[in-house]
């Protein structure tokens, strides 16, 4: 699985059952998923250049 596959997985578990997770994992999760989403983003804006 891939990491921004498993941070959303995380993030949609959480929801689903808020107890199971600390919120220092979800606020991980999405920082992870942030953080990939802007390298992705940054990639593709090079690319066009």
């Amino acid at each position: 699985m891939k990491d921004k596959k498993a941070a959303k997985v995380l993030i949609q578990r959480a929801k689903l059952n808020p107890d199971l997770y600390s919120s220092a994992d979800i606020l991980y999760a999405k920082k992870i998923r942030k953080n990939l989403k802007n390298e992705e983003k940054g990639l593709v804006e090079n690319q066009s250049e």
